[in-house]
C-alpha cells in the first residue's frame, strides 16, 4: 500500500503543478502571438488543397469553354478546386485565367476566359463578376500552355 499511496501523491502533485502553471491568463504579448497562430492555422485549413482528388472531365465540357469568358456552374468543396482547375486546363494551348467564386467553403461557379488571340487575355472587371454572381470571395488560377515550339522543353534547361 505504501508505494501506491506515494504514486498517487506524485500524480496529484504533477496535476496540481500543471493546472497552476497553465491556468493563469495570457500576457499582453502572448495574446497577439496566439491570435496570429490561430489565424494562420485557419487560413491553411481553409485553403489547403486536396492532392489526392482526381476529376475526369469530358472533352465536351473542356472544349465548350467560351474564349470570351462565361460563368460556369458547378458544386465543389474548396480543397478540391486546385485539382479541378488543373484538370480543366490540362492540354490547353492558350493562357486561360480561371476565377473560382466561393461561398463559405463551397465553389459554386467559375469564370474562364481565353482571349481573342494567342497573344493576350482580356480580363473583365472583377467587381462586375462578383456583383453579377452575388459572391464575396474569389480564388484565381492561371493556366499557361505546357510547351511552346519557339522555346526548348523544360527538360533541357540548365540544372544550375
Amino acid at each position: 500500500m505504501g508505494p501506491l499511496i506515494s504514486l498517487l501523491i506524485l500524480i496529484t502533485a504533477i496535476v496540481a503543478i500543471v493546472l497552476v502553471s497553465f491556468s493563469r491568463p495570457l500576457t499582453e504579448e502572448q495574446i497577439p502571438k496566439l491570435a496570429q497562430k490561430r489565424r494562420k492555422r485557419r487560413i491553411l485549413l481553409y485553403f489547403s488543397p486536396n492532392s489526392f482528388s482526381y476529376f475526369s472531365l469530358t472533352m465536351e465540357f473542356k472544349s465548350g469553354l467560351k474564349p470570351d469568358g462565361k460563368l460556369y456552374q458547378f458544386d465543389l468543396e474548396m480543397p478540391h478546386v486546385p485539382s479541378f482547375v488543373a484538370e480543366l486546363l490540362k492540354y490547353k494551348k492558350h493562357e486561360w485565367p480561371v476565377m473560382v467564386l466561393l461561398r463559405d467553403r463551397k465553389s459554386e461557379c467559375l469564370w474562364a476566359n481565353k482571349g481573342p488571340d494567342r497573344t493576350r487575355v482580356h480580363l473583365v472587371s472583377i467587381n462586375s463578376i462578383l456583383k453579377n454572381s452575388q459572391r464575396k470571395r474569389m480564388r484565381c488560377h492561371n493556366g499557361l500552355p505546357q510547351s511552346s515550339r519557339s522555346r526548348p522543353p523544360a527538360l533541357f534547361l540548365s540544372r544550375t
